[in-house]
């Protein structure tokens, strides 16, 4: 008998899709008549006490349902290919095009090795303005202008954890920040996430 109850606990974990571990009261009612089949099927006795553990205070469906929410919840919306971690406070997760106006600048968002390419579109034809006033970017003034430290959404503290945005011109990083840049057509623009493990190699 122990050997059947042992048995059948297993079969109960494998055939469960609703358990998050052996023993817990999870399971579809559907589980619960396939063990009991199976139970029937061999002999053993339906009444042993295993088909109570397809019984809930929740039904089948919303069992299902609520585990269908917490995976999507969990799920990234970062890029293909990526951990969520930075990419889960991201605004754009895939190419987009924001802003309307008669100047465009093409601005590639790195983190983590992963890139976005936004469109940028903006009667502006100052790189610092056009962020801004598109939203893409943030940060504070400062005497030599714009001090970006939120970019798509996800912010670079350098005096939290030494993490910052650099700013590249045509794959070149730039000597002057987006303040100072005036937008030229042709040119591509790329705010990087470097953290202080990235500086350090």
């Amino acid at each position: 008998m122990k050997k059947t109850r042992t048995a059948l606990a297993a079969l109960l974990c494998a055939v469960s899709v609703t358990l998050t571990a052996c023993g817990e009261k999870t399971a579809p009612e559907s589980s619960a008549s396939v063990i009991s089949t199976v139970v029937s099927g061999a002999g053993g006795n339906s009444s042993t006490g295993v088909e109570s553990a397809g019984n809930s205070s929740e039904s089948p469906e919303s069992a299902i349902s609520s585990e269908s929410s917490a995976v999507s919840s969990g799920e990234s919306s970062a890029p293909a290919g990526t951990d969520a971690g930075l990419w889960s406070s991201a605004t754009y997760t895939e190419d987009a095009e924001i802003g309307s106006g008669a100047h465009t600048a093409l601005i590639t968002v790195t983190i983590d090795g992963k890139s976005v390419v936004i469109t940028v579109k903006s009667d502006k034809d100052n790189l610092a303005e056009m962020l801004v006033e598109t939203g893409l970017a943030e940060g504070d003034d400062s005497e030599y202008g714009l001090y970006i430290k939120r970019v798509n959404g996800v912010l670079a503290d350098y005096s939290v954890d030494q993490s910052y945005w650099s700013l590249l011109q045509n794959g070149v990083p730039t000597a002057v920040g987006a303040s100072s840049i005036t937008i030229t057509d042709g040119d591509a623009y790329e705010l990087m996430y470097v953290s202080a493990m990235d500086a350090a190699a």
